[in-house]
This record gives C-alpha cells, structure tokens and sequence, in this order.
C-alpha cells in the first residue's frame, strides 16, 4: 500500500504502475491470497471551500478586478494595462500598447490622436500643427514642407519668421513680399490701402499705375490708366476732380492750372487784378473805381459818382450843377453863383452897359465895379469885394470855380489853370477841364508818369503803385524770374527747366528721373530715357531709371537678364560684371555655349563636344572621360566613363553600378555566393559551421543544444 504520506497526484501515479502487474497474478488468485488487488485508501476531496485540512479554502480573485493598481503584475493604472483590458483616455500608460486601440500614450497618459491633444502624433510636425490636417505651425516649430508653417516657409525643417525677401505671402503684405510693412506693390498687385502701392492708388485692392508726368487715374480703374491729362483738363486741372469754374468767364485749364482764357471775360467784365482764382472779378458796367476799363476811377467832385452801363455818372451835390456834361470834373459849376450858370446850367446874367453881373441865390443882379473887380455876393456894403483876376472861386466871372479833378487849380490873369495834382495822379493830357487824368499809380499808358507806357512780352500789364508788373500771362507762357522788363519770358509747355511751371517741385526734367535724361512736351516731363548702363525695371514713373544693368545678376545688361544660378547646382555663383554675365563653374563645368545667362551647362568631364575645354570634341569613335577622349570600348561595357565586363565585374555584375555584396561574385553577370556559401540577409554564409545560420538561413544553436554547428546540425 502507497503510504498517504506520498502526494495524491504520485499515489495516483504509482496505482497506474501496478495495474500491469496485478493483471498477471489474476490467474493464481484463487489458490494464492497474496496476489489479490491491493486496497488502496484515497482521501475524499475536500469539500467546498474548506481545505484537506479542514480549513477554508478562498478561491484566488483575479488581478483585473480588484479595483487595484498593480503594477508589479503589469498594469498601469487601476485594472488596465498589460495583462488586463486596455485603458482609456485619461488612463496612466506606460507605452501604447496600455491604451485603447486610436489611442496615444503621451506623457504617461492614454489621449485620443488629433490636433488639440498636446502631442506630436499622426502626420504632424509638431505638437498639434503641421502635416495638413492641423493647423499651421508658428514660427521656430518643426516643419516638413512651407505648407506646414503659418508663414509658409520652411527653412531646415524648422517654420521661419515672415521676411520681405521669402518668395512667400504672409505677414502683413498685400502682395507678395510687397505692401503692408515691405515695400509697396507695383500696379495690379494686391493691396488694402493707398500706402500700399508704388503708385499711392489703391483701386478696388488693386495697386492702381504710377501715371507719367502731367496724367492721372482719376477714375480708379486700371483698364484704361491714366486716362486724363491734368495739365489741360478742364474737369480735372492739376489734380483729380479740379474743376475749371471762374466767375464771369470762359476757363482754360493751362499747365494744371485754372485761367481765364484770352478774351475769356463775360461782356461788361473785366480780370482786373490777374488772379485766375476769382475769374473776371470786376463789373465795368457798375464799378465806380473801374468804370469801363480796369483803374478808371469815377471822380467825386461836388457830388456822388456812380457808373452806368460802363460810364461814369453823377449826382451832383446842392447849389452844383455839370454844366459841360463832362464827368471827368464831376460838378464844376456852382450854379448858386455863378453868372453864367444862375440857378441852372447855361442862365447868363447880362449887366447894363457898364455894370458888373453877379448871382446870388440863383437870382441875377448886378454892380458897377471897377474892371477886373466884382461884386459877387451881391452886397452893396463891401463894394467889390472879388479880384476876379486870381480869385479861383470867382475867376474873370462871378462864381466860375477854378477846378481839377485829383489836383488843385488856380486862377492866373483870369483863366483857370492846374496848379498842383495829387500824388498818383498827374495832367498828362495837358488841359485844364479833365484836370489830373491820369493815375499814374495804376495806368498801364502812364506808369509812374507821363509817358511811360507799360507793355508786357506774351501777356497784359498791370500798373502797380507806379511800377509796371505781370497782371497775367498768355497761354502756357509764364514771368518766372519777377521781372516785368522780361515779361512773361518762359514757356512752361517747353522748357526743361520749369516743365509745367516755375522751379516747381519736379519740373526741371534734366533732373526729374534717376540715371535718365527728359524733355518738356505740351508742359509735362517726356518718358524718361535711360543713362547708358542703367535701366526702369520697376515700371515706376518716379524712380526713373532706378537700375544699374551694369552690376546686376537680375537685370543684366538689361531688365529682366537673369544671370541663372537657379537649378545649376555646378554654379556656384553668376555675377553680373560690365553687363555681361560672369558665371563661377564648380568641378568639372563650363559655360561654352556663349550664353553665360545660363550659367555652367557643359560638363567637360564627359561632354564629347567640350572634352576637358570648351570646344574639344572627340571623334565619332571616342568618347569623353574624365576631360579626356578616349576610345569606346570593344566587347564589354562603358560604366562611369570606364569600360567594364558586366558578366565577372562585381561593382558592375550584369548591369553598371550593380554591386556584389556580402562575399558574393559575380559568375555569368549574375551576383553569387561561392560553391558551399548560402546568402543569408545578403551576407555569404557556410550553413554547414555558422551556429547562428546552422543548415539554414536563421537556424541558431541555442545554449541548451550548445553553440556549435557540425555538417549543418547543432551540437
């Protein structure tokens, strides 16, 4: 009998050896006792939940559902993790085989893959931009490709600041690398605003052009740019929208500024003082102090002027009368006294023989004076009181007044003469009745005195405190030094040095573009024509000729010759040196083809045409390697300039540049291992000795079978 000492499951197993050997005593079993089946005693099995020795047994609780963090079991957060159900987001991990599938294990945390999870995952370049389903990245984070960055370059994997120069639009420009915060835009770029552009128009976000001298864009559309001549438009004169309207007369719009034109003043009107601003300013047909012409002045003589229909009239004060119906001398007769004019003009009182007229309250009477002496107001008392010789109220005649209209005048030996006239004025007719005529302050034919005309070359004088001066000028013609004696000596249409006005800014054409040289046609600035050496690469109207095509690499002895390095990765600079390209060739290049714009196209390594140097070529049976002309090979093939026999070659087995590897040769242009080698991952290997490749490729002698390989088994 199994002693109970022994284990159950090695009693159980020590039943089953006896079973042969009981089978075979079954025969003697009657005669012989000891032979009989030996009675084996097995415990019972404990019951439920108690152990063999009475105790209860408690049925082991998996770890996955303890509500317990164990990690020395594997997990990496309470219940989940290696061993047990994957974690979900928000779950501690340690890699990402802890988390749901679609989910990442980032810093130690199992979040869902996209753009807002503060990791760099999926196609992004960085954390949660880049790789085109997120958003952009920001200047210094990583990058694959200039859509990856909010700049859009992308300068060594890494999204650079936004520059002028980057070939790229963004940061605030309007257009490329133009407008915002760069240099402005040309025409037809985009723009916002009007700083934005070369031109300063900004039509509809469009730049709008920069207009030659003397036109603009006032209708804010590029199709037909510049469409209005400003030096002649009348709706548009100097500037967009300057409208040509002067008061009593017909405008011209002359150099791009408002005039009136010759003969341009309504009738009865007249441009007294010469300023275009106020048009025909003055009425002749009302205007006392220019009735009829400009400065002729009605006088004020014993009653109030007034002009009518361009002619002076008066109305005379009380007791004065204009007995000669010349106004020139208002009201020269006092008719209160005078004996030839009593109580109205042309009543003459007639003494008896003998007696002496006088007029007193428009009443004749008369006296018995001595000659040369009158009783001229009538009273008996003071006899004859008059020396009707010098008496200027009283001259030859009782109450003839001596008068002069702006001076003074005297009686002399009974006729009435001009003593003195008022300073500005002066009798230049010589005569007594118009008295001091001329104002020689303001008359063009009496200019600060008698005879001295005022005339003025290409236009109208004007007389000014009796210095002849410019009222205006004629046409495009202007007095651009101020002085009078020229008049108006410049033609402004013409000249290069005061185009379109006097010393104005911008019109001195010899000097009004950069490296250019123009003249004055119809008051503007011609296109400007380019200094040798120089060139308008820009289209601007201002900059003039802004480029030197001497020096360039851009502009080449002309706009738009691009001295190429771009896609020439043998060149490694081309200069613009005296407007021809200059390109500096790396290694073995050339430029051979007389068109160095182009740069280095001729390898002169192995071109047959320029073998070594521009213009060596080998003949039809040589070819070209390394400088140098060679002859083609016979019977094998040419590899890198060099002939080579594909079938045994092994950097050259069956095809140029296929190369034998790993012990392996190269038999019939095929690459092999020798005789007994197998190739295993591309290295020749005896599968007889190697224990790690032990009678076929990967086949390892493990440590329990030990580390040694013998006609292809491990020993």
């Amino acid at each position: 009998m199994i002693p109970s000492s022994v284990p159950l499951k090695l009693r159980a197993r020590g039943s089953r050896l006896l079973l042969p050997f009981c089978a075979a005593a079954t025969l003697v079993a009657l005669t012989v006792s000891a032979c009989s089946v030996p009675q084996f005693e097995f415990p019972a099995p404990p019951a439920p939940g108690a152990a063999g020795d009475g105790s209860v047994v408690v049925p082991p609780v998996d770890h996955c559902f303890n509500g317990l963090k164990d990690a020395d079991l594997g997990e990496s957060d309470f219940d989940c993790g290696r061993g047990c159900t994957a974690c979900g987001a928000g779950k501690a991990c340690g890699d990402v085989a802890d988390c749901e599938d679609g989910l990442l294990c980032h810093q130690g945390v199992c979040i869902a893959a996209g753009c807002m999870n503060g990791a760099r995952d999926g196609a992004e370049t960085d954390i949660d931009c880049g790789g085109g389903s997120c958003k952009t990245c920001i200047t210094g984070q990583a990058c694959a490709v200039k859509t990856d960055c909010d700049s859009g370059v992308c300068t060594d994997a890494n999204c650079v600041a936004p520059a002028c120069d980057d070939q790229a639009l963004n940061g605030k420009e309007t257009g490329l690398d133009c407008g915002g915060d760069c240099p402005p835009c040309l025409v037809n770029q985009p723009c916002l605003a009007d700083k934005d552009c070369i031109s300063a128009a900004c039509n509809d976000k469009l730049c709008g052009p920069e207009c030659p001298d003397g036109f603009a864009d006032c209708n804010k559309k590029n199709d037909d740019a510049c469409e209005v001549n400003t030096r002649t438009d009348l709706s548009n004169c100097g500037s967009c929208g300057n409208l040509c309207q002067l008061s009593h007369a017909k405008a011209e719009c002359s150099a791009g500024e408002c005039h009136v034109a010759t003969d341009g003043c309504d009738k009865g009107y007249a441009d007294c003082n010469g300023d275009p601003a106020d048009g025909c300013e003055v009425n002749l047909d009302q205007d006392k102090l220019n009735c009829g012409a400009c400065t002729k002045v009605c006088p004020e003589i014993n009653g109030a002027p007034f002009c009518m229909a361009g002619a002076c009239q008066i109305t005379c004060s009380k007791g004065f009368d204009d007995c000669d119906n010349k106004r020139e001398n208002g009201c020269e007769k006092d008719v209160s006294k005078d004996v030839n004019n009593c109580g109205q003009c042309g009543t003459k009182c007639t003494p008896a023989a003998g007696g002496t007229s006088y007029c007193k309250d428009d009443t004749c009477g008369e006296t018995i004076c001595p000659t040369g002496f009158g009783d001229c107001n009538g009273d008996p008392d003071d006899g004859c009181e008059v020396d009707l010789r010098i008496d200027g109220k009283n001259c030859n005649t009782c109450g003839n007044l001596c008068l002069a209209a702006n001076g003074t005048a005297t009686c002399n030996n009974r006729v009435c003469q001009i003593a003195t006239c008022d300073k500005g004025y002066a009798n230049c007719s010589g005569g007594y009745a118009d008295g001091c005529e001329t104002n020689t302050n303001t008359d063009t034919g009496a200019c600060g005195g008698c005879g001295q005309p005022c005339t003025i070359d290409n236009g109208t004088p004007k007389c000014d405190l009796g210095a002849c001066s410019v009222n205006s000028c004629s046409g495009n013609f202007r007095d651009c030094d101020g002085d009078a004696k020229n008049g108006c000596e410049i033609n402004i249409g013409t000249s290069t040095k005061n185009c379109g006005g006097c010393g104005a800014a911008g019109s001195d054409c010899s000097t009004k573009y950069p490296n250019a040289t123009s003249t004055c046609s119809a008051t503007a600035c011609t296109a400007p024509v380019c200094n040798s050496g120089f060139g308008d690469c820009t289209g601007g109207a201002t900059d003039g000729c802004e480029t030197n095509t001497t020096n360039s690499p851009g502009n080449c002895g002309g706009c738009g010759m691009v001295c190429s390095t771009s896609g020439t990765a043998h060149v490694s600079s081309n200069l613009c040196v005296s407007s021809q390209c200059a390109p500096m060739c790396s290694g073995s290049y050339l430029t051979c083809d007389n068109n160095k714009f182009n740069g280095c196209e001729a390898d002169s390594s192995m071109d047959g045409s320029n073998c070594g140097a521009c213009g060596t070529k080998c003949t039809s049976t040589q070819v070209c390697g390394n400088g140098a002309c060679v002859e083609m090979c016979t019977g094998s093939m040419e590899c890198a300039r060099a002939c080579v026999n594909l079938m045994v070659d092994p950097n050259n087995c069956g095809s140029c540049g296929r190369v034998c590897s790993g012990g392996e040769k190269c038999v019939s242009g095929s690459c092999s291992c020798p005789k007994g080698a197998t190739n295993c991952n591309g290295v020749c290997t005896n599968t007889n000795t190697d224990p790690q490749n032990c009678g076929a490729c990967g086949m390892q002698c493990t440590a329990q079978d030990m580390l040694s390989c013998r006609a292809g088994q491990c020993h």
